[in-house]
């Protein structure tokens, strides 16, 4: 998911940190069997980012990582951010913060191709 917002006239982006706290990430997750990928993704912005907002439809993208010894497809889709909540389930153990295009791409996960902040800038309402 990468969660997206306008703000004076510039697209900016929500990170958040991993488990650990020790990288900037996009709020993903498993799909739930009984969820489609884009309701997962925002269920996951809940849980991970304490987000609410509408998710768009087509993803605007896919990347691979190694996780598990195995490789986790991750597909992404963007959500216009409507709603930042104050308490939500993982707030004890990440942070989270809005950053501007350039410094999210500077600061994202290496493993998250920057073309995937690319096509959320192009998307973004």
């Amino acid at each position: 998911m990468v969660p997206v917002r306008k703000r004076d006239e510039r697209v900016e982006v929500l990170l958040v940190t991993n488990n650990s706290g020790q990288r900037w990430v996009l709020p993903k997750g498993l799909v739930e069997a009984h969820l489609s990928a884009a309701e997962s993704a925002a269920v996951e912005a809940y849980e991970e980012v304490g987000i609410q907002g509408s998710v768009s439809l087509p993803r605007i993208g896919t990347y691979q990582y190694e996780k598990w010894h195995g490789a986790c497809r991750v597909e992404v889709f963007l959500m216009r951010v409507d709603k930042e909540l104050v308490a939500w389930p993982e707030q004890a153990s990440r942070r989270r913060r809005w950053m501007p295009l350039d410094e999210a791409r500077r600061v994202l996960d290496e493993r998250v191709p920057r073309t995937i902040l690319d096509a959320a800038a192009q998307r973004c309402p």
